[in-house]
């Protein structure tokens, strides 16, 4: 069985492809937000 796998996307990733996150299968997704 693999590991479940973290991938950290800027959102730069969603802006070109909004359906990206939805392409990494099992693995999570994490997209980093700045509250000020």
């Amino acid at each position: 069985m693999e590991k479940k796998k973290i991938f950290i996307i800027d959102t730069n990733v969603v802006l070109f492809d909004p359906h990206a996150i939805f392409k990494f299968e099992e693995h999570d997704v994490v997209i980093p937000l700045v509250v000020a």
